[in-house]
Order: structure tokens, then C-alpha cells, then sequence
């Protein structure tokens, strides 16, 4: 808290967590923080898609932190993820930079914690591929499925 899990039929699986709040209001905490688990089978260069919806410039962006058992992988970043009114796949690209971030990421266990920066940042799903060009596709996403 203050960040939680809502509903959103659009959303993968029909969920997403965010931190609640007016659309554009510049509000946020960085108290709230979502953490996932990550289990890497090999050691090596990865890259970090998410699903977000982020309608505005001002509810657009998020902390990420980086971190294993052993070391932190990534110290609190800023990840500005762009005005998307739809869900929508995105690479991470922290400290605004221009390209996708490599995340070297050991074998095991380690873990992704976002942060709150602006509320009304929403986001739904991850996806970690070791290949740049490896675009996620949600089944809603491809009218073909």
C-alpha cells in the first residue's frame, strides 16, 4: 500500500496494480512498491518488457530496483514509460534513455521492485526475454487468436 490490485477486463488476466489516483493530478508515493520474483535459468543480458497504461505525462512513470540475494543488480531508477491510453507493451528504458536497458542478470533468483513515482501509472504483466528484438504479444492484442 498505497498501491493495489484492481480490475480491467482489458488487463491481462483482467488485473493490474497501480497506485489510485485523479488522471494527471501529479501525485504519488513512493511508499507503494509491487516486487516480483524473478528465476533466471541462465546468466546473461536480458530485457524487460511491461504492460502499462499510463494516460497522461503526469502518471506515466515508475522506480525500478534491481537486486539478488547477493548484490543490487540495479539501484532505484527512474523508468519513465511514456503516454500509453491503451495497454500497451513496452521495453524498459531507464534514466530516460533512448534505447531498451540490458539488465545483466545473474543465474537464480533476484528480484524487480517498482516503485510508485506518479500515481495512476498502471501495469499489468512483465516479460523477460534474453533476444532485443523478442516482442511480447497479449492473445487480446492479435485479432488473429
Amino acid at each position: 500500500a498505497p498501491m493495489v490490485q484492481n480490475q480491467d477486463l482489458q488487463a491481462s488476466q483482467g488485473t493490474y496494480v497501480w497506485m489510485p489516483g485523479p488522471e494527471g493530478a501529479r501525485e504519488g508515493s513512493d511508499l507503494g512498491a509491487i516486487t516480483w520474483p524473478l528465476q533466471i535459468p541462465v546468466a546473461g543480458t536480458y530485457f524487460i518488457w511491461a504492460r502499462v497504461l499510463t494516460p497522461t505525462p503526469d502518471d506515466d512513470s515508475f522506480y525500478v530496483r534491481l537486486y539478488s540475494p547477493q548484490e543490487i543488480l540495479i539501484p532505484r531508477s527512474d523508468w519513465h514509460a511514456g503516454q500509453h491510453k491503451t495497454w500497451t507493451w513496452i521495453p524498459m528504458r531507464l534514466n530516460r534513455s533512448d534505447t531498451a536497458t540490458q539488465f545483466q542478470l545473474p543465474q537464480g533468483h533476484s528480484h524487480l521492485k517498482l516503485r510508485v513515482r506518479e500515481n495512476g501509472a498502471k501495469i499489468d504483466q512483465l516479460y523477460i526475454t534474453p533476444n532485443a528484438q523478442d516482442v511480447p504479444i497479449t492473445p487480446q492484442d492479435n485479432t488473429d487468436f
